[in-house]
């Protein structure tokens, strides 16, 4: 009830969500009954409900640290995501939810290999970019940020958006 008072508002107000499952079941494998039950919640949401306020999926929240379910498994994340595509295209949402990824989290540009892998390799699947970012003021205040954000820029597809999903500042 109250996701739906929140996706109310959203959508009386013209705001685009992003919506999406913060952690991946399967342990090392992709766990089939969790793609369907998330992909038929969605279906719901946007199908029957008519919340057309959702434009974006992330699959796993910051699929990159070893914090996430997938533990770092970029091979892992991008399973996920191949379920996850198919089940949209038997539910007919591609029209209407577009995948968004890889959602990692990034304080250096160690990590920029995940947004060229999802360029090369999941191009077809992932149409927006999102990355989280926690700078200091240190960073902020110097070219670091910017360097930082330029080089995930750079390792994306150009012609595509980049959303910063999470930004905070410690």
């Amino acid at each position: 009830a109250i996701l739906c008072k929140v996706l109310d508002y959203c959508q009386q107000h013209g705001i685009c969500v992003q919506f999406g499952e913060w952690g991946h079941v399967g342990g090392s494998a992709v766990d089939a009954q969790w793609v369907e039950n998330s992909a038929s919640f969605l279906s719901y949401l946007v199908k029957e409900r008519g919340f057309t306020c959702i434009k974006f999926f992330t699959v796993v929240n910051e699929p990159n640290g070893n914090w996430s379910s997938p533990n770092g498994s970029y091979a892992l994340w991008s399973k996920c995501v191949e379920s996850f595509y198919k089940k949209f295209e038997e539910k007919g949402l591609l029209d209407d939810v577009q995948i968004i990824g890889p959602d990692v989290a990034v304080w250096t540009i160690s990590e920029t290999s995940w947004m060229s892998n999802t360029k090369n390799q999941m191009h077809d699947k992932v149409t927006v970019y999102d990355i989280h970012t926690y700078p200091d003021d240190q960073t902020v205040y110097s070219t670091e940020f910017l360097q930082l954000l330029e080089a995930y820029r750079a390792a994306s597809d150009k012609s595509r958006p980049i959303i910063l999903g999470e930004l905070g500042f410690k």
